[in-house]
Order: structure tokens, then sequence, then C-alpha cells
């Protein structure tokens, strides 16, 4: 991963709504960092809240903060922008199903007890990619800071930034859990160490 691309106080935005100069995007260098990614297994998926969080490559544990552990893959990407998990023609997963009831169209109550549709789609899912994971063999990166992982299966997972203001706001970011190096954040701006 790049320091260069991590360098630098990030300024508020002060671009007009569909002005290019509002997020620059380096594809080069969005393509390098997802690049580590090619020939590792998709280890399972899951989420905080509307956070999605995807773990990559070998699974190990690591101390979590409450004193416990927790088990993750040699890499993670965080997501909160929009995102979906197909095998053509189905999408499998979406982050949609996030807002969702697990047995109904009806929005998912956050506070209350209860899976949502996401959680009742994931399951199945994590249960698969355990017994036989995927391995991400292509990255494609777009013009916007979007991106499609292909997986062995026929499985694409995209991501797809979808804000056109510019705001700073994290769409995505791609890290090493329990290693002590800079996370690159999507739009980019510095970033602690993890």
């Amino acid at each position: 991963m790049s320091s260069s691309i991590l360098s630098g106080a990030h300024k508020p935005n002060q671009y007009a709504p569909g002005d290019a100069r509002a997020h620059p995007v380096n594809q080069a260098s969005i393509q390098e960092t997802l690049t580590p990614l090619v020939g590792l297994p998709l280890r399972c998926i899951g989420r905080a809240a509307d956070l999605l969080w995807v773990h990559f490559g070998e699974m190990r544990e690591l101390p979590d903060r409450r004193g416990g552990t927790r088990t993750v893959g040699e890499w993670a990407l965080h997501i909160q922008c929009p995102w979906r998990l197909t095998r053509p023609p189905a999408i499998l997963v979406a982050r949609g199903d996030c807002y969702c009831e697990a047995a109904s169209d009806e929005p998912y109550d956050w506070d209350a007890a209860g899976e949502s549709r996401f959680d009742l789609r994931a399951a199945p899912l994590n249960r698969e990619f355990e017994n036989c994971p995927p391995r991400v063999e292509a990255v494609v990166v777009d013009a916007v800071g979007g991106f499609s992982l292909r997986l062995a299966g026929g499985y694409v997972f995209e991501v797809f930034p979808d804000d056109s203001t510019g705001s700073d706001s994290e769409h995505w970011r791609l890290f090493q859990p329990g290693r002590d190096e800079r996370h690159f954040v999507f739009p980019e701006h510095e970033t602690q160490a993890g």
C-alpha cells in the first residue's frame, strides 16, 4: 500500500456537485491497493449496523477491546456505500437488505431484537464460504472510486459510491486487522494505523 496516497491533511470539499475535482480518483492506486486480494478466499461477510465487513485470506484470532478474542481475516473491507454480492442472474445479498425485516419488506427496527434480511441471507452464504470459499480472481476499478471483485464460482462483489456531492464521508476502507499499518480509505484522506 502506497503511503503517498494517504499523506497530508484532507481539506473540506469546496467543489460544486458533479465537479470531478470533488473526489479526485487515482484508479491506479486503488487498483494497486486492492490487488493483494487476488488469489485470496472470501471467508465471511457481516455487518455492524449498516456497515458491511468482508474478510479475506486465512482466518486468525486476535485480542479484542473487551478482553476476549475475535476472528479476522488477513485483509478486511469495511463498506459504507452501496454494494451487492451477485451470482448472475441473481443478487444474493445487498446493502438494501440491511434495512428490511428478515421475513418482509417492512423497515428493519435497529432498536428491536431480531434479524434483518441481510442477516437471513448472509448466514447460508457464510456457511458456504466456510466450506468452499471462493477466491478473488480479478479486481476491476472504475473511474469514481467503485470496484468489482470477480470471484471463483461466478460470484461478483460490487462496491459503488453513490454520492454526487463530493462529501467527505467514508465509502470504503481496506486494511489488515491487527497490523499497525495505515488503512486505505476512499475517498482518500489521512487515517490512523490499525
